[in-house]
């Protein structure tokens, strides 16, 4: 019987921190799930595909279209970073549940990474990756959103505070997500041993 490997989507800061703190763990991620059969989409290693250029200079380039008020463009490159091939004139809530239905259709989702927008590879996920650490963040908080709404799946690793201290709403939704349970890791490895327990692997 054909069995089609799991996707997940690698959701954390990229903005406010340095190019070290977007890729380790972030790599390290990666490699785990991907010796596992997991396909993870990396938003950083697709970053060039979309927009081509790397996550370093697309964040710089972005923040010249800011500083310049060059609003029109900045908005259509982060539609096609967020979005991909998806056209800006549709609505939206119907397109992300056509693409969560073709989670459930297409095999071999990594081969068409380079077309998938954020968002779409969020709601083809079978889960999320959050890694929240103490900075300041918006765009993982939209993903963790996305897959809430969804009923995805989230893992959280939390690397810089006890989950006390963590937001109160962003663990209630992450508990939504997952049926009442929190999935909440200190580190990576932590994480990556529950996705083998909960996906038997």
């Amino acid at each position: 019987m054909f069995k089609k490997n799991l996707l997940t989507y690698s959701a954390g800061p990229m903005e406010f921190v340095s190019l070290t703190d977007m890729t380790g763990w972030r790599n390290d991620l990666s490699d785990q799930l991907k010796s596992l059969d997991i396909d993870v989409y990396d938003p950083v290693e697709q970053e060039h595909a979309k927009v081509g250029a790397d996550a370093e200079s697309s964040i710089a380039y972005m923040k010249g279209l800011k500083d310049t008020g060059q609003w029109g463009k900045f908005y259509r490159e982060m539609f096609r970073i967020w979005f991909g091939t998806v056209s800006p004139n549709t609505d939206i809530v119907s397109v992300l549940q056509h693409l969560r239905m073709k989670k459930h259709i297409e095999t071999e989702t990594d081969k068409y990474f380079e077309n998938m927008g954020d968002f779409e590879a969020v709601v083809r996920s079978d889960f999320i990756v959050a890694y929240i650490p103490d900075v300041r963040m918006v765009g993982t908080i939209y993903e963790v959103m996305i897959a809430f709404l969804f009923r995805i799946p989230v893992y959280f690793i939390f690397p810089d505070q006890e989950l006390n201290q963590v937001n109160t709403s962003l663990l209630f939704g992450g508990m939504i997500s997952n049926n009442g349970e929190l999935k909440a890791y200190k580190t990576v490895e932590d994480c990556v041993a529950a996705v083998k327990e909960d996906h038997d692997l």
